[in-house]
């Protein structure tokens, strides 16, 4: 890509030329302020006169928003939240197990906090369903867990409703979805987020399988289903589970 120029303001307007979007996001910060004389970046809410790219700024975003760009650590997208059902008669029962990812879309905390990622899907009679969620710490080795209280949605068991119980962290939920499933070789887990004024969203579609390592025609069946719930396959990254064999049990 060729060299452009891109205006911003701190204390003064100041003009200067930039390689990429991406080079002009890390220097200016989108919103924070570059000092002219050290070049450190200070908070908007401290010179809100003076540290506004009024012009830029959307014309950025929406750039980025467009080209599915990852922000924020995950897939963001033009937009409010699609409505795309969950699986039709979801039977949470069946659905019990230990269910690996075997291709997810772009999830920052997912990428850094490890590897070899396992949802097991458990329930105890003095206790409900909950989820276990195994990940081995990418430089230790180590195994670690959070678990996590579901509920299911009485009108639509296959959207889920979580809260984190170990650690105790109550203020972390959420709601995620399985869009399909064959209760065996694959689902599709979905999570959808609309950002604020509606103007776009973030997304998070899992590939799962209770193998360790699915067929090609699994793979490409459960694509095959995303793409006709109007999911952008493209996105999906494959993990490597090379490692995993026998790491969770």
């Amino acid at each position: 890509m060729s060299s452009f120029i891109f205006k911003y303001r701190c204390y003064q307007a100041t003009e200067k030329v930039f390689s990429s979007p991406r080079q002009f996001v890390r220097v200016s910060g989108l919103g924070g302020c570059c000092s002219p004389r050290l070049g450190q970046r200070r908070s908007i809410m401290a010179w809100p006169r003076l540290c506004l790219p009024a012009l830029l700024l959307p014309s950025l975003l929406l750039l980025l928003l467009l080209q599915g760009r990852r922000a924020d650590g995950q897939v963001v997208l033009p937009g409010r939240c699609p409505s795309i059902p969950s699986k039709k008669d979801f039977d949470p029962d069946k659905f019990l197990g230990a269910w690996n990812e075997i291709e997810r879309y772009f999830v920052s905390y997912e990428h850094l906090a490890g590897i070899c990622w396992v949802e097991n899907y458990l329930f105890e009679a003095d206790r409900g369903y909950y989820t276990r969620l195994d990940w081995t710490d990418r430089l230790l080795g180590h195994v670690n867990s959070i678990e996590n209280a579901l509920t299911f949605d009485e009108k639509e068991p296959g959207r889920l409703s979580y809260v984190v119980e170990q650690p105790n962290i109550p203020f972390l939920r959420g709601q995620y979805q399985i869009l399909e499933t064959d209760y065996t070789h694959y689902a599709l887990a979905w999570q959808c987020k609309d950002l604020p004024l509606g103007v776009a969203h973030t997304e998070i579609l899992w590939l799962l399988s209770k193998m360790q390592i699915p067929t090609a025609v699994t793979i490409q069946q459960a694509k095959e289903v995303a793409t006709s719930l109007g999911l952008d396959t493209s996105l999906l990254i494959r993990q490597d589970r090379t490692r995993c064999i026998n790491n969770h049990q």
